[in-house]
């Protein structure tokens, strides 16, 4: 009768911590998720600022400014940027502009949506090379 009675007073220990610590366990959980949800919302807004920066024409003024941007997209993109595509955007080359506030589709897919400054491959290479043939004075 002992051992049961030593058994029914670990189980109500166990079932007291248990009460006490899985709304403790539930409320980390809740804040690590809202914490984690709220980083990457600031992510995307550095992201947005950092495109934006990179929508304008290349100049020597805002080569610092386009340098930090590419940066921002290598740090929260799972895709960095090559040396060359990072020094074309910093130097040469704007990203493209959409017109459209959300999702649309690729050119080249009808299935297939992109965000917003999506740059269609291809782009850059064809973009550097005009910049490369029309020097200032010829056409």
């Amino acid at each position: 009768m002992e051992a049961n009675n030593k058994w029914s007073e670990i189980r109500n220990w166990v079932n007291t911590i248990a009460i006490v610590l899985i709304p403790v366990v539930v409320a980390l959980i809740g804040h690590s998720y809202t914490k984690a949800l709220k980083e990457r919302e600031i992510q995307l807004q550095f992201v947005k600022i950092a495109i934006n920066i990179l929508q304008s024409k290349p100049t020597e003024h805002t080569r610092n400014v386009r340098e930090w941007a590419t940066q921002v997209i290598n740090l929260y993109s799972g895709v960095p940027l090559s040396k060359d595509a990072k020094r074309d955007l910093i130097e040469k080359v704007p990203l493209s502009q959409t017109k459209k506030s959300g999702p649309e589709l690729s050119p080249n897919s009808e299935s297939h949506y992109v965000e917003p400054g999506y740059v269609e491959p291809g782009y850059i290479e064809e973009s550097t090379t005009a910049v490369q043939t029309n020097k200032p004075g010829q056409k």
